[in-house]
Formats: structure tokens, C-alpha cells, sequence
């Protein structure tokens, strides 16, 4: 989705934990059993996560970092929108669905690290 229809949505919206995120990746995350917080009902969620490369709002205004990996997917609708237990991610611009996202957190942090420069 475009920026504007994310920041029309994010304004109209009475969902409490909203955030746009822009620079966005879906990443396969296999259930560990080491998880903690532990995933209290594995039926409820996806084994996948978002990474979030440059969050543009959030209604909770949380201080989520440069990088930022969400829980676990409930719901991802048409491919704009990624549903956490407790947040809406509205994705723009490009992004997909990676198998290796270290290479992607990696990448990442090169791209923050020059800009400094």
C-alpha cells in the first residue's frame, strides 16, 4: 500500500496498537521451544515474523530501535497488512518475503551504519 492510504487508515482506525512500517520483510521463524515469552497457543499463530526496517508511526509510540522484530504472525492480509497478538503493521512500499533474513539483518545494519558516516 502507499504511505497516504497507510496514513489514512492509521488516522480512521480505532485499532489501540497500530504502527505504518516502511522497509518491511516477512521472515519464516520455525516455533522454538526456547521461545520466551513462551507462544502460548501454537494454533493461534503462523510460524512467521515481520522485520521492520524503518517504523514511520505508532500509535504507542514505543521506542522499537533502528531494527525491529515482531512476534509471531495471526493474520497477514493482503500482503499489506501484518496482525500480531497485539499490533496492526501497516507495510508500504516494497517488501516481501525472505528465507534468509540474516543476510537481510545484516544488510540492514551496513545501510544504518553508513549513514552515520
Amino acid at each position: 500500500m502507499s504511505e497516504d492510504q497507510a496514513r489514512v487508515i492509521y488516522r480512521d482506525s480505532g485499532v489501540e496498537s497500530m504502527a505504518i512500517v516502511r522497509d518491511w520483510f516477512v521472515i519464516p521463524n520455525d516455533f522454538d521451544e526456547w521461545e520466551w515469552p513462551p507462544v502460548p497457543d501454537y494454533s493461534l499463530v503462523k510460524p512467521f515474523k515481520l522485520f521492520c526496517g524503518e517504523i514511520l508511526e505508532d500509535r504507542k509510540q514505543r521506542d522499537l530501535g533502528e531494527v525491529y522484530i515482531t512476534s509471531y504472525l495471526r493474520f497477514f492480509v493482503n500482503n499489506n497488512s501484518f496482525i500480531t497478538a497485539n499490533t496492526t503493521y501497516l507495510l508500504v512500499g516494497e517488501g516481501g518475503i525472505v528465507k534468509n533474513y540474516n543476510a537481510v539483518i545484516e544488510e540492514t545494519l551496513v545501510d544504518q551504519i553508513l549513514k552515520f558516516d
